[in-house]
Protein backbone atom coordinates (compact mmCIF):
# COMPACT_ATOMS: atom_id res chain seq x y z
CA UNK A 1 0.00 0.00 0.00
CA UNK A 2 3.07 2.21 0.50
CA UNK A 3 4.16 1.77 -2.33
CA UNK A 4 1.45 2.72 -4.19
CA UNK A 5 0.30 5.55 -2.64
CA UNK A 6 4.02 7.06 -2.68
CA UNK A 7 3.54 6.54 -6.43
CA UNK A 8 0.69 8.30 -6.72
CA UNK A 9 2.10 10.96 -4.58
CA UNK A 10 4.71 11.49 -7.11
CA UNK A 11 2.36 12.07 -9.68
CA UNK A 12 -0.01 14.33 -8.09
CA UNK A 13 3.08 16.24 -7.31
CA UNK A 14 4.15 16.57 -11.24
CA UNK A 15 0.08 17.15 -12.11
CA UNK A 16 0.35 19.84 -9.33
CA UNK A 17 2.84 21.46 -11.10
CA UNK A 18 0.71 21.77 -14.41
CA UNK A 19 -2.46 21.31 -13.07
CA UNK A 20 -3.61 24.56 -15.35
CA UNK A 21 -1.29 23.58 -17.96
CA UNK A 22 -3.80 22.71 -20.66
CA UNK A 23 -2.22 19.41 -22.61
CA UNK A 24 -1.43 16.31 -23.11
CA UNK A 25 0.47 15.12 -20.37
CA UNK A 26 -2.18 16.05 -18.07
CA UNK A 27 -4.55 13.16 -19.51
CA UNK A 28 -1.25 10.65 -19.07
CA UNK A 29 -1.13 11.48 -15.43
CA UNK A 30 -4.52 11.22 -14.63
CA UNK A 31 -4.53 7.66 -16.82
CA UNK A 32 -1.47 6.89 -14.90
CA UNK A 33 -3.16 7.77 -11.16
CA UNK A 34 -6.59 6.06 -12.47
CA UNK A 35 -4.51 2.71 -12.41
CA UNK A 36 -2.73 3.59 -9.36
CA UNK A 37 -6.25 4.02 -7.37
CA UNK A 38 -7.70 0.96 -9.08
CA UNK A 39 -4.85 -0.99 -7.76
CA UNK A 40 -5.10 0.48 -4.46
CA UNK A 41 -8.60 -0.30 -4.61
CA UNK A 42 -7.50 -3.90 -5.16
CA UNK A 43 -5.42 -4.28 -2.93
CA UNK A 44 -7.37 -3.45 0.22
CA UNK A 45 -10.33 -5.57 -0.50
CA UNK A 46 -7.82 -8.52 -1.45
CA UNK A 47 -6.55 -7.80 2.10
CA UNK A 48 -9.05 -6.18 4.14
CA UNK A 49 -12.41 -7.27 2.33
CA UNK A 50 -13.07 -3.36 2.79
CA UNK A 51 -15.03 -0.67 0.84
CA UNK A 52 -13.88 2.36 0.09
CA UNK A 53 -15.53 3.88 2.72
CA UNK A 54 -13.12 1.80 5.09
CA UNK A 55 -10.17 2.30 2.54
CA UNK A 56 -10.31 5.98 3.95
CA UNK A 57 -10.48 5.06 7.46
CA UNK A 58 -7.76 2.67 6.79
CA UNK A 59 -5.62 5.26 5.71
CA UNK A 60 -6.46 7.87 8.70
CA UNK A 61 -5.61 5.04 11.32
CA UNK A 62 -2.24 4.38 9.68
CA UNK A 63 -1.13 7.79 8.89
CA UNK A 64 -1.19 7.17 5.60
CA UNK A 65 -2.72 10.62 4.99
CA UNK A 66 -0.09 12.28 6.86
CA UNK A 67 2.71 10.67 4.57
CA UNK A 68 1.07 11.31 1.56
CA UNK A 69 -1.61 14.07 1.32
CA UNK A 70 -2.06 14.74 -1.98
CA UNK A 71 -2.72 10.93 -3.10
CA UNK A 72 -5.43 11.31 -0.25
CA UNK A 73 -6.90 14.21 -1.70
CA UNK A 74 -6.61 12.99 -5.38
CA UNK A 75 -8.44 9.70 -4.25
CA UNK A 76 -11.17 11.51 -2.79
CA UNK A 77 -11.81 13.51 -5.38
CA UNK A 78 -9.84 13.43 -8.56
CA UNK A 79 -11.72 16.26 -10.35
CA UNK A 80 -10.90 18.75 -7.63
CA UNK A 81 -7.79 20.76 -8.22
CA UNK A 82 -4.72 19.55 -5.79
CA UNK A 83 -4.73 22.43 -2.56
CA UNK A 84 -1.48 23.88 -3.39
CA UNK A 85 -0.64 23.81 0.84
CA UNK A 86 0.22 20.00 0.96
CA UNK A 87 3.24 19.35 1.33
CA UNK A 88 3.93 15.58 2.63
CA UNK A 89 6.56 14.31 5.42
CA UNK A 90 8.34 12.17 3.20
CA UNK A 91 9.44 15.22 1.44
CA UNK A 92 11.96 15.82 4.06
CA UNK A 93 12.42 12.22 4.99
CA UNK A 94 15.95 12.02 2.86
CA UNK A 95 17.09 15.01 3.78
CA UNK A 96 16.54 15.14 7.27
CA UNK A 97 18.22 11.55 7.56
CA UNK A 98 21.25 12.92 5.48
CA UNK A 99 21.68 15.69 8.06
CA UNK A 100 21.39 13.72 11.33
CA UNK A 101 24.11 11.29 9.57
CA UNK A 102 26.53 14.16 8.92
CA UNK A 103 26.36 15.49 12.50
CA UNK A 104 27.37 11.85 13.44
CA UNK A 105 29.83 11.67 10.99
CA UNK A 106 31.32 14.90 12.14
CA UNK A 107 31.58 14.32 15.69
CA UNK A 108 32.74 10.69 14.84
CA UNK A 109 35.55 12.32 13.32
CA UNK A 110 36.58 14.95 15.91
CA UNK A 111 36.33 12.17 18.56
CA UNK A 112 39.22 9.94 17.14
CA UNK A 113 41.16 12.95 15.84
CA UNK A 114 41.14 14.08 19.51
CA UNK A 115 44.15 11.42 20.83
CA UNK A 116 46.01 11.20 17.35
CA UNK A 117 48.59 13.57 17.89
CA UNK A 118 49.69 14.08 14.20
CA UNK A 119 46.01 14.90 13.05
CA UNK A 120 45.36 18.04 15.52
CA UNK A 121 46.16 20.57 13.01
CA UNK A 122 43.14 19.87 11.15
CA UNK A 123 41.11 19.64 14.42
CA UNK A 124 39.65 22.98 14.15
CA UNK A 125 38.15 23.05 10.81
CA UNK A 126 36.50 19.79 11.81
CA UNK A 127 34.79 20.93 14.82
CA UNK A 128 34.07 24.23 12.47
CA UNK A 129 31.96 22.03 10.34
CA UNK A 130 30.46 20.29 13.09
CA UNK A 131 29.17 23.35 14.62
CA UNK A 132 27.56 24.76 11.40
CA UNK A 133 25.88 21.11 11.04
CA UNK A 134 24.57 21.27 14.54
CA UNK A 135 22.93 24.77 13.76
CA UNK A 136 20.80 22.73 11.48
CA UNK A 137 18.86 21.01 14.58
CA UNK A 138 18.13 24.46 17.03
CA UNK A 139 14.54 22.69 18.51
CA UNK A 140 17.11 20.31 19.84
CA UNK A 141 18.19 20.81 23.45
CA UNK A 142 21.20 18.43 23.43
CA UNK A 143 22.59 19.76 19.92
CA UNK A 144 22.47 23.28 21.32
CA UNK A 145 24.14 22.42 24.44
CA UNK A 146 26.85 21.01 21.99
CA UNK A 147 27.42 23.80 19.94
CA UNK A 148 27.65 26.35 22.78
CA UNK A 149 30.66 24.28 24.43
CA UNK A 150 32.06 24.86 20.60
CA UNK A 151 31.25 28.27 21.21
CA UNK A 152 32.97 29.30 24.52
CA UNK A 153 35.62 27.35 23.80
CA UNK A 154 36.74 27.68 20.08
CA UNK A 155 38.69 30.42 19.57
CA UNK A 156 40.97 29.26 22.35
CA UNK A 157 41.11 25.60 20.70
CA UNK A 158 42.13 27.40 17.13
CA UNK A 159 44.32 30.03 18.48
CA UNK A 160 46.38 27.45 20.61
CA UNK A 161 46.27 25.13 17.64
CA UNK A 162 47.74 27.42 15.10
CA UNK A 163 50.84 27.36 17.50
CA UNK A 164 53.67 25.16 16.25
CA UNK A 165 54.14 21.49 17.58
CA UNK A 166 51.08 22.53 19.78
CA UNK A 167 49.38 19.36 21.18
CA UNK A 168 45.62 19.40 23.27
CA UNK A 169 46.25 19.54 26.76
CA UNK A 170 43.80 17.53 29.32
CA UNK A 171 40.77 20.50 29.59
CA UNK A 172 40.74 20.74 25.76
CA UNK A 173 40.76 16.96 25.40
CA UNK A 174 37.91 16.94 28.13
CA UNK A 175 35.70 19.47 26.48
CA UNK A 176 35.91 17.76 23.37
CA UNK A 177 35.41 14.26 24.42
CA UNK A 178 32.21 15.55 26.41
CA UNK A 179 31.31 17.42 23.38
CA UNK A 180 31.18 14.40 21.25
CA UNK A 181 29.62 12.10 23.15
CA UNK A 182 26.91 14.27 24.29
CA UNK A 183 26.33 14.83 20.35
CA UNK A 184 26.66 10.88 19.67
CA UNK A 185 24.82 9.97 22.38
CA UNK A 186 22.04 12.36 21.76
CA UNK A 187 21.46 10.73 18.17
CA UNK A 188 22.15 7.19 19.01
CA UNK A 189 19.02 7.70 21.82
CA UNK A 190 17.18 9.00 18.76
CA UNK A 191 15.94 12.11 20.48
CA UNK A 192 12.70 13.02 19.13
CA UNK A 193 13.28 16.47 17.99
CA UNK A 194 15.48 15.32 15.41
CA UNK A 195 13.05 13.10 14.00
CA UNK A 196 9.95 15.07 14.20
CA UNK A 197 9.86 15.48 10.55
CA UNK A 198 9.51 11.46 10.08
CA UNK A 199 8.09 10.40 12.80
CA UNK A 200 4.78 9.61 10.52
CA UNK A 201 7.08 7.09 8.58
CA UNK A 202 8.49 5.59 11.02
CA UNK A 203 5.25 5.39 13.24
CA UNK A 204 3.84 4.10 10.15
CA UNK A 205 6.33 1.25 9.41
CA UNK A 206 6.51 -0.20 13.22
CA UNK A 207 2.70 -0.68 12.78
CA UNK A 208 2.54 -2.52 10.05
CA UNK A 209 5.43 -4.52 10.98
CA UNK A 210 3.34 -5.69 13.84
Amino acid sequence: MMTLYAQLEFLCKIYSKGQNEGSNNKVVLEAKASLIINKIKQNFQKHFSGTFKLLQTYVDLTRLKALFPRACSYICNPQRELPPHLKPHIDSYFSELALVNQVHLLALQVSKKIHNLDTHKYLAHQVALLYKALGHFPDCRSLVIAAEMIEENFDSLKSYLGEENSTLHSQQIQWLVDMTTLVMDTIADNAAELFQPIRPITAFLKQNQQ
